[in-house]
């Protein structure tokens, strides 16, 4: 086989060599290697070599679970390799500083946005991606953005250089990433947050391992990006879990008061902007789910200026942000948050939580009913600082669960309006869900 040189697509020829090689092992029989060896079915050499209760068991199993959507345990994390073979690259995509100018004559700004396709990368990305490719042919987009969770294990490299080929047929489109905590591996191994700083350094010049949040002002939209594994895995004091021996505590808890001062800025800021304000983060502080239920209720009670001062929600109503985005919880659900005569949107696009075996385990990333009794639901789930709020659970997937992706539409007056599209075989015109924000 030729030699593979650094590419787009050396991932794929790295794992094409390896299944070669593997079957050249199995077929060789003392004859030239990799010589075809002509062997019974699989199915014939059960049948002539016994008939077993165990083996009995597991045909019925395979009969069952085929084209069910189930998986195996050891399919959770999906196809991504355990290697770090190839030294990550930034991905080459466009800015969308460089895509400006071809922006500069339209009316409507268009994007597209999803998070936690690193579950799905088995096929369901893939054919989410073609899409998207497809709609953009129809009718131009201004990027993507991903709320998170790019790759299974952010430790190795390998994995970038399989997103590299997942994200090929888009590789003209900007892509902005709301840094997830698979990519970071829970703020646990710094090479985790060194390749991702790699990876995607070419969204801001200040973006590093230390600062993975950063601003977009789009057309009329403004978008803040966070880095909410620093909230959420932080200190003892700030976060919900302390950091791993691996990471320096003072570095994490210095990371934290930086990107706090920084947002708290461009809150400040954000309040006088003309047009929509967006804030996109991976880790939800509502949802309905049970899966990472300690994460939400931190964030929703955080405090980023101390003890008397707002929560983390309410400094961003105050801001004025009419569109939280984020993932985690592999779902979608949508909820919009009241207070004081303000009002915010709040989108979980997160795809889908996959069977696990048996169809025992997947429970708790089920989203749950909570319509009507919103605030009551969240306060026996353990939800404080609840006093003020008017919460509605707007939309909720609770059955016919499939992959989505939603379509932003911003006019130039600022008014915003979403489609959320929803995978069904080769069909992604299926729209479940719709909203309008009106411009302020």
């Amino acid at each position: 086989m030729a030699e593979v040189g650094i590419g787009s697509r050396a991932y794929i020829h790295l794992t094409g060599k390896a299944v070669l090689d593997m079957e050249c092992r199995r077929d060789m029989r003392g004859a030239a290697p990799c010589a075809p060896v002509a062997k019974p079915s699989l199915w014939r050499r059960w049948w002539e070599r016994g008939r077993s209760p165990v083996s009995l068991l597991i045909l019925a199993l395979l009969l069952v679970s085929s084209g069910t959507g189930f998986t195996w345990p050891w399919q959770v994390g999906g196809p991504w390799p355990s290697s770090s073979k190839i030294p990550v690259r930034a991905l080459d995509h466009p800015t969308v500083e460089q895509t400006a100018a071809g922006r500069a004559d339209q009316d409507v700004l268009r994007f597209v946005a999803y998070g936690d396709q690193r579950a799905l990368a088995d096929g369901e990305w893939q054919t989410m991606i073609d899409h998207i490719r497809r709609i953009d042919a129809g009718s131009p987009l201004a990027f993507i953005l991903d709320t998170g969770d790019i790759v299974q294990d952010g430790r190795h490299s390998d994995q970038y250089w399989m997103l590299r080929g997942i994200l090929e047929p888009v590789v003209h489109l900007p892509l902005l990433v709301a840094v997830g905590n698979h990519e970071i591996h829970n703020n646990d191994a710094p090479i985790a947050r060194e390749n991702t700083a790699a990876f995607l350094k070419y969204l801001d010049p200040a973006f590093s391992p230390t600062r993975m949040y950063y601003r977009k002002d789009i057309g009329p939209l403004r978008c803040l990006f966070l880095d909410s594994n620093d909230l959420v895995y932080g200190t003892e004091t700030d976060g919900e879990y302390a950091p791993s021996p691996e990471s320096d505590p003072a570095l994490v808890a210095a990371r934290v008061r930086e990107q706090l001062v920084w947002l708290t800025q461009e809150l400040a800021e954000a309040s006088s902007w003309p047009g929509p304000v967006l804030v996109a983060l991976h880790h939800p502080f509502v949802q309905s789910s049970r899966k990472h239920e300690e994460s939400a209720r931190f964030l929703w009670s955080f405090r980023p200026n101390g003890p008397q001062g707002p929560t983390f929600p309410e400094m961003l109503l105050e801001a004025g942000v009419d569109l939280v985005l984020v993932g985690h919880t592999h779902t979608y659900e949508r909820f919009v948050l009241e207070k004081d005569g303000r009002r915010m949107q709040f989108v979980n696009l997160s795809g889908r939580p996959r069977t696990s075996f048996l169809w025992m385990g997947d429970g708790a990333r089920r989203a749950r009913d909570f319509r009507g009794a919103e605030v009551a639901k969240l306060g026996e789930e353990g939800w404080s600082d609840l006093d003020g709020w008017r919460i509605k659970q707007a939309a909720v997937m609770l059955e016919n669960e499939q992959d989505q992706f939603a379509i932003f539409e911003v006019g130039s007056t600022g008014a915003i309006s979403m489609d959320v599209r929803f995978l069904n075989g080769d069909d992604a015109d299926t729209v479940r869900d719709s909203l309008s924000i009106p411009a302020q």
